[in-house]
């Protein structure tokens, strides 16, 4: 028994160690509208004059009072960086950009562990073309 209990042990510190139990994205998209906590208009491209662009994402396996950042990019250039508390394990979190309607062409947000500053995921749009 205590060599089963011994084993079990090992093969969950493995787990942690490994990262098996680590945070991420279970989805993360854009969209042109938030309504009752939930994404409208979800979409990969947008027009030019969409005015506001919203990333959201749902986050498991991060305690609370952990944090995201979503991470605004056009041309290779951090437009915005928007640090989003974590309330719980299993938590939905949204952030905006007001969109320039001359900034076409290839934008993406990263979305990264506030903690260490790993990129979780990225999102990728195409805005105007």
């Amino acid at each position: 028994m205590k060599k089963a209990a011994l084993v079990l042990t090992v093969i969950l510190g493995l787990f942690f160690i490994s990262g098996a139990f680590a945070a991420e994205v279970q989805t993360g998209v854009l969209c042109s509208a938030i309504v009752d906590k939930g994404c409208e208009g979800v979409d990969t491209a947008f027009p030019a004059d969409v005015g506001r662009i919203y990333a959201h994402t749902r986050i498991v396996g991060m305690d609370a009072g952990g944090s995201v950042v979503h991470r605004w990019i056009y041309k290779d250039q951090t437009m915005a960086e928007v640090t989003l508390g974590v309330g719980g394990p299993d938590w939905r979190t949204w952030s905006s950009k007001t969109i320039d309607p001359l900034w076409t062409g290839q934008w993406k947000v990263q979305i990264v562990d506030g903690g260490d500053g790993t990129v979780m995921e990225t999102l990728e749009f195409t805005l105007g073309e």
